[in-house]
């Protein structure tokens, strides 16, 4: 799910592409670490959301939002596809 998201951020540069996946997969590591230890949540809509949600700047470093980005987990999980 995170190929089609560097194919259609339309990186011109694999380091760079490679740099942004690094960084939503990290984020997404830390997430989950943080609140989902026990992976409960449905991990394709997850996948999904880190592949979509935008990422931040925080003391921990780059990662994503929590409740908004759980939230948009929650959304994704509604969806009837």
């Amino acid at each position: 799910m995170l190929q089609p998201y560097a194919r259609d951020a339309g990186f011109a540069d694999d380091a760079l592409a490679g740099a942004a996946l690094h960084a939503r997969v990290t984020a997404l590591a830390k997430w989950t670490a943080a609140h989902d230890p026990l992976r409960q949540s449905d991990a394709e809509a997850i996948v999904e959301a880190a592949a979509r949600h935008p990422l931040v700047e925080g003391e921990a470093g780059i990662g994503f939002e929590a409740p908004a980005f759980q939230e948009m987990i929650l959304f994704i999980e509604e969806l009837p596809w």
